[in-house]
């Protein structure tokens, strides 16, 4: 019986039509599992393996200085604001605090995590998850000032623009970096070895 699952298996990921669907379900597969277990670490382990915190409160307050000064920098071409501590203060007496879950280092952990399981060359993906990283990175850092922006002059829609449009933003990055590393690494490499 498992013999005749695993023959089917093999048969139906041979076929080329249907790869785009086997791809994106490992896709989906990969990120849901690390978006929960990432949720159950950071809750119940506090970022512990083995009693050892490899997220140190100061990992993520350099990853949250440094998105609220380089969004604060993008945000002063565009709104008058003034700031406190990591909070934006606008015009119209709304505020904007950027907190450690705005880091983005769930999403950084995430992108780095599906490129390591999934396959592909090593010496590529020795250079394409720091180059990922910072796209990610620069991602939150125009969706932490786009946020800015909706509170400066729509505040009522803020809560809206926060958990759908500007949270979206972060897993069309990384389902954009996936595609390429699936299109332009894992299956060029593939190719490669049909042809040898």
């Amino acid at each position: 019986m498992l013999k005749k699952i695993l023959a089917d298996y093999k048969r139906l990921r041979g076929n080329k039509r249907l790869e785009p669907i086997f791809d994106t379900s490992i896709f989906i597969i990969i990120t849901f599992a690390i978006h929960y277990l990432y949720r159950y670490w950071e809750h119940d382990f506090d970022h512990r393996i083995f009693g050892f915190q490899l997220l140190t409160p100061a990992i993520f307050a350099w990853f949250t200085d440094a998105v609220f000064t380089q969004s604060r920098w993008l945000l002063d071409f565009i709104l008058p604001l003034k700031t406190e501590g990591r909070t934006f203060y606008f015009d119209n007496n709304c505020s904007v605090q950027i907190v450690y879950s705005c880091s983005g280092i769930k999403q950084i952990l995430q992108f780095a995590l599906l490129i390591l399981l999934y396959p592909g060359p090593w010496k590529h993906k020795a250079w394409f998850i720091p180059l990922g990283v910072l796209l990610i990175h620069f991602t939150n850092v125009i969706r932490i000032a786009g946020l800015g922006f909706v509170m400066a002059n729509w505040p009522e829609h803020w809560h809206f623009a926060h958990d759908y449009p500007f949270r979206i933003i972060f897993y069309v990055v990384i389902f954009f970096l996936w595609v390429l590393w699936n299109d332009r690494f894992y299956h060029t490499r593939s190719k490669s070895k049909v042809k040898a």
